[in-house]
Order: C-alpha cells, then structure tokens, then sequence
C-alpha cells in the first residue's frame, strides 16, 4: 500500500475483458499502490480520425502485403477485436473512470492515442488517506 511513486499502463488496459468492472478493479490497485502525489501514466488506443483511417487502410490485403507493420496491426486487432472494440467504443466511461480514481493532471489524445497522467489524491474514489 502506498508504496511507488510511478504507475506506468502502456497498452495494456485496452486488453481488459470486462468494462467497466476491470477498469474499476484496476484504477482501485493503481489508486491502492500509489503514495499520495504519486502519477500514474496510462497509454492506450483512442479512437481519433487518424486511428480510423488506419483500421481502413489496414484491412487491404495488398496493403498488408506491402507492409509487415500493417499485416501485424491487422492481426493484432483481428486477435483482440472484442476487447479492442470494447475499449474503444466507451471513451466517455474510461475518462469519467480516470478522473473518478486519479486527479488529471494532462490528457492528451492525438494520433490514435489517449495519454493520461493522473495524480492520487486523497478525496477521490481510488485514494487512500494515509493515516
């Protein structure tokens, strides 16, 4: 408890299978492990006019031939379509989830990504008050 300072998610909350009840459990442990003032930094997959055009363009066969990059994206969203999809089709429930656990302190979302950083801050719903 209250025991790091950093608390980085790079690409791995888009995999959870359940949302909201996931994100939840997840933001709480990030909420229960961080010191008050500690930052959590989360990347992750946002459904922006660029990350849409790249769906498109990834679902091309020849495109795909002509790029190892492409065909992996490709197979990677085919792999993980469900949960992908689920994640990003809900982005005012996972910002209104970051803001309930983590006091925002930058989000920024360009280029087919969200990048959050939050603080723990003792009066928000995944904050301990350290005693």
């Amino acid at each position: 408890d209250s025991s790091v300072d950093v608390v980085i998610i790079q690409g791995g909350l888009h995999h959870l299978p359940v949302l909201p009840t996931d994100l939840e459990q997840t933001l709480a442990e990030v909420g229960r492990v961080l010191r008050h003032g500690g930052r959590c930094v989360i990347v992750e997959p946002w459904l922006t006019p660029f990350l849409s055009l790249v769906h498109r363009v990834s679902r091309c066969g020849l495109v795909q031939r002509l790029s190892r990059r492409v065909a992996a994206f490709a197979e990677m969203t085919r792999y993980e379509q469900h949960t992908y999809d689920q994640w990003l089709a809900q982005p005012d429930l996972i910002l209104a989830l970051l803001t309930r656990y983590l006091r925002p302190e930058r989000c920024l979302i360009a280029w087919g990504k969200v990048m959050f950083v939050g603080t723990k801050d003792g009066n928000l719903a995944g904050s301990r008050t350290e005693s």
